[in-house]
């Protein structure tokens, strides 16, 4: 099945599959699509979706940001050892 996005007032509201029966208006993703409805956008002059590169950038922010605080957390034991060693 081909994931494809429900187009509402101009607006992409989610996804959905091909054969999904509900009469929503379906647009292709487009090359690159991670699932996320946030990263794209509607253009209505081409008809068509495209990437949104803030969402992505922010996405992708967001992520590094929690694995850098799951790392320090990991390691915050290694300088309170050390504290208590001095």
């Amino acid at each position: 099945m081909k994931t494809m996005l429900i187009l509402i007032g101009g607006a992409i509201v989610g996804t959905t599959t091909e054969d999904d029966p509900n009469g929503y208006t379906l647009i292709e993703p487009p090359e690159g699509f991670n699932g996320d409805p946030t990263t794209v956008y509607y253009d209505p002059a081409t008809g068509t979706a495209k990437l949104s590169l803030q969402a992505i950038k922010a996405q992708r922010i967001a992520a590094i940001k929690a694995e850098a605080a799951q790392h320090l957390a990991a390691s915050a034991w290694k300088l309170e050892r050390a504290s208590e060693r001095e």
